[in-house]
Protein backbone atom coordinates (compact mmCIF):
# COMPACT_ATOMS: atom_id res chain seq x y z
CA UNK A 1 0.00 0.00 0.00
CA UNK A 2 2.12 2.82 -1.40
CA UNK A 3 -0.04 5.24 0.03
CA UNK A 4 0.77 4.38 3.87
CA UNK A 5 4.18 2.94 3.14
CA UNK A 6 3.08 -1.15 3.85
CA UNK A 7 3.83 -4.02 1.66
CA UNK A 8 2.44 -6.92 1.70
CA UNK A 9 3.37 -10.00 0.41
CA UNK A 10 0.92 -13.28 -0.89
CA UNK A 11 0.06 -14.75 -4.30
CA UNK A 12 -1.94 -13.93 -6.71
CA UNK A 13 -3.86 -17.17 -8.58
CA UNK A 14 -3.80 -15.32 -11.98
CA UNK A 15 -2.73 -12.27 -13.82
CA UNK A 16 -3.45 -11.86 -17.10
CA UNK A 17 -2.32 -8.52 -19.22
CA UNK A 18 -2.89 -7.87 -22.55
CA UNK A 19 0.01 -7.29 -25.19
CA UNK A 20 0.51 -3.54 -24.68
CA UNK A 21 0.47 -4.34 -20.86
CA UNK A 22 -2.42 -1.50 -20.32
CA UNK A 23 -5.37 -3.80 -19.57
CA UNK A 24 -5.31 -6.49 -16.74
CA UNK A 25 -7.24 -8.90 -15.13
CA UNK A 26 -6.55 -10.57 -11.51
CA UNK A 27 -7.90 -13.92 -10.86
CA UNK A 28 -9.32 -15.14 -7.30
CA UNK A 29 -10.07 -18.62 -8.07
CA UNK A 30 -12.58 -20.29 -5.25
CA UNK A 31 -13.75 -23.69 -4.36
CA UNK A 32 -16.08 -23.35 -1.89
CA UNK A 33 -19.53 -21.92 -1.47
CA UNK A 34 -20.38 -18.70 -3.51
CA UNK A 35 -21.57 -15.80 -1.00
CA UNK A 36 -24.41 -14.06 -0.86
CA UNK A 37 -24.48 -10.71 -1.78
CA UNK A 38 -21.37 -11.68 -4.10
CA UNK A 39 -22.46 -9.49 -6.90
CA UNK A 40 -22.40 -6.62 -4.79
CA UNK A 41 -19.75 -7.11 -1.70
CA UNK A 42 -16.36 -5.10 -2.20
CA UNK A 43 -15.06 -5.07 1.68
CA UNK A 44 -17.40 -7.25 3.58
CA UNK A 45 -16.71 -5.39 6.87
CA UNK A 46 -12.92 -6.48 6.27
CA UNK A 47 -13.82 -10.19 5.51
CA UNK A 48 -13.45 -9.69 1.68
CA UNK A 49 -10.41 -8.16 1.32
CA UNK A 50 -8.33 -10.23 -1.06
CA UNK A 51 -10.02 -8.70 -3.89
CA UNK A 52 -9.00 -5.55 -3.25
CA UNK A 53 -5.73 -6.18 -2.20
CA UNK A 54 -4.81 -8.00 -5.34
CA UNK A 55 -5.76 -5.08 -7.30
CA UNK A 56 -4.24 -3.08 -4.90
CA UNK A 57 -0.91 -4.62 -5.53
CA UNK A 58 -1.24 -5.14 -9.44
CA UNK A 59 -1.65 -1.47 -9.69
CA UNK A 60 1.32 -0.46 -7.81
CA UNK A 61 3.51 -3.28 -9.00
CA UNK A 62 2.27 -2.75 -13.17
CA UNK A 63 1.35 1.11 -13.30
CA UNK A 64 1.68 1.36 -17.15
CA UNK A 65 -1.51 -0.78 -16.25
CA UNK A 66 -4.62 1.45 -16.37
CA UNK A 67 -7.40 -0.36 -16.53
CA UNK A 68 -7.32 -3.98 -14.22
CA UNK A 69 -10.41 -6.05 -13.63
CA UNK A 70 -10.46 -8.06 -10.37
CA UNK A 71 -12.56 -10.76 -9.93
CA UNK A 72 -13.99 -13.84 -7.85
CA UNK A 73 -14.10 -17.11 -10.17
CA UNK A 74 -15.88 -20.03 -8.59
CA UNK A 75 -15.14 -22.33 -11.06
CA UNK A 76 -18.08 -25.48 -9.77
CA UNK A 77 -20.90 -22.83 -10.15
CA UNK A 78 -23.28 -21.42 -12.31
CA UNK A 79 -21.89 -18.08 -13.65
CA UNK A 80 -18.76 -18.47 -11.55
CA UNK A 81 -17.20 -15.09 -12.37
CA UNK A 82 -17.73 -12.10 -10.02
CA UNK A 83 -15.78 -8.85 -10.65
CA UNK A 84 -15.14 -6.39 -7.50
CA UNK A 85 -17.90 -3.52 -7.99
CA UNK A 86 -16.62 0.21 -8.25
CA UNK A 87 -12.74 -0.76 -7.78
CA UNK A 88 -11.97 3.04 -7.77
CA UNK A 89 -14.39 3.70 -4.35
CA UNK A 90 -13.29 0.53 -3.18
CA UNK A 91 -9.45 1.03 -3.07
CA UNK A 92 -10.41 4.70 -2.08
CA UNK A 93 -12.18 2.72 1.33
CA UNK A 94 -9.71 0.07 1.77
CA UNK A 95 -6.80 3.07 2.03
CA UNK A 96 -8.95 4.92 4.80
CA UNK A 97 -10.07 2.60 6.33
CA UNK A 98 -6.48 1.01 6.62
CA UNK A 99 -5.33 4.59 7.50
CA UNK A 100 -7.01 4.56 10.60
CA UNK A 101 -6.21 0.75 11.48
CA UNK A 102 -2.54 1.92 10.97
CA UNK A 103 -3.00 5.02 13.23
CA UNK A 104 -4.69 2.35 16.23
CA UNK A 105 -1.83 0.20 15.90
CA UNK A 106 0.80 3.26 16.15
CA UNK A 107 -1.35 4.16 19.70
CA UNK A 108 -1.10 0.32 20.48
CA UNK A 109 -4.79 -0.71 20.04
CA UNK A 110 -4.73 -3.86 18.57
CA UNK A 111 -7.65 -4.78 20.02
CA UNK A 112 -9.96 -7.78 18.72
CA UNK A 113 -12.43 -6.60 16.21
CA UNK A 114 -15.69 -7.59 14.84
CA UNK A 115 -15.43 -11.42 14.16
CA UNK A 116 -12.73 -12.29 16.54
CA UNK A 117 -14.67 -14.58 18.11
CA UNK A 118 -15.30 -16.87 14.62
CA UNK A 119 -14.09 -20.06 14.89
CA UNK A 120 -11.79 -19.46 11.41
CA UNK A 121 -9.88 -17.04 13.30
CA UNK A 122 -6.23 -18.89 13.56
CA UNK A 123 -5.72 -16.70 16.90
CA UNK A 124 -8.86 -17.90 18.49
CA UNK A 125 -6.50 -19.25 20.93
CA UNK A 126 -5.22 -16.28 22.15
CA UNK A 127 -8.38 -14.76 23.64
CA UNK A 128 -9.96 -15.19 26.60
CA UNK A 129 -11.93 -18.16 27.90
CA UNK A 130 -15.52 -18.54 26.89
CA UNK A 131 -14.61 -15.14 24.33
CA UNK A 132 -17.38 -16.10 22.52
CA UNK A 133 -19.96 -16.67 25.22
CA UNK A 134 -19.24 -13.70 26.98
CA UNK A 135 -16.19 -11.79 26.61
CA UNK A 136 -17.25 -10.17 23.96
CA UNK A 137 -21.03 -9.56 24.87
CA UNK A 138 -19.26 -7.91 27.80
CA UNK A 139 -16.46 -6.23 25.70
CA UNK A 140 -17.53 -4.76 22.16
CA UNK A 141 -19.07 -1.17 23.47
CA UNK A 142 -15.60 -0.28 25.01
CA UNK A 143 -13.90 -2.27 22.18
CA UNK A 144 -15.60 -0.11 19.81
CA UNK A 145 -15.06 3.00 21.55
CA UNK A 146 -11.67 2.35 21.49
CA UNK A 147 -11.81 1.66 17.66
CA UNK A 148 -13.56 4.68 17.20
CA UNK A 149 -14.31 5.57 13.20
CA UNK A 150 -12.62 1.92 12.17
CA UNK A 151 -15.76 0.61 13.42
CA UNK A 152 -17.82 1.69 10.34
CA UNK A 153 -15.70 -0.55 8.42
CA UNK A 154 -17.39 -3.45 9.77
CA UNK A 155 -20.89 -2.27 8.31
CA UNK A 156 -19.78 -2.02 4.75
CA UNK A 157 -20.77 -4.57 2.10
Amino acid sequence: MPELGIQVGGRIDRVDLDADGKRGRVTDYKTGKVPGKVETLTIDGGSELQRCMYLLAVRSLLPKAKTIESRLLYPGSGKGIYPLPDPDGTLKTLVAYSRLAMGNVRKGLTIPGDGSESDYNDLLFALPANAKGLYFARKAADRNQLHGKLVELWGIE
